[in-house]
């Protein structure tokens, strides 16, 4: 069995990661979730900003149609597609 150094890496930096969530001190734990999710998401937009959501309502029904497919491409996977109408 061949294992990617990189995954190894990245596995014992996920496990440190983790062990910060139990901190004391919640800008550590704020920070290992940060961390984490960067990890798990693949994208590192975190570390400027947090996510801001913003909620409207509108004054008619409107349908969301999405479809989420699996699928792999250059060894990661899954694609999901959303479109409203």
């Amino acid at each position: 069995m061949i294992i990617n150094k990189r995954d190894e890496e990245i596995r014992i930096i996920e496990e440190v990661l983790i062990g910060m969530l139990g901190h004391k001190i919640l800008r550590i734990k704020e920070r290992g979730v940060i961390l984490l999710n960067i990890i798990y998401d693949e994208v590192d937009w975190q570390l400027k900003q947090s996510y801001s959501p913003v909620i409207k309502q509108v004054e008619e029904k409107w349908d969301i149609e999405y479809l989420i497919r699996r699928e792999e491409v250059e060894g990661k996977l899954g694609i999901a597609v959303m479109v409203a109408r």
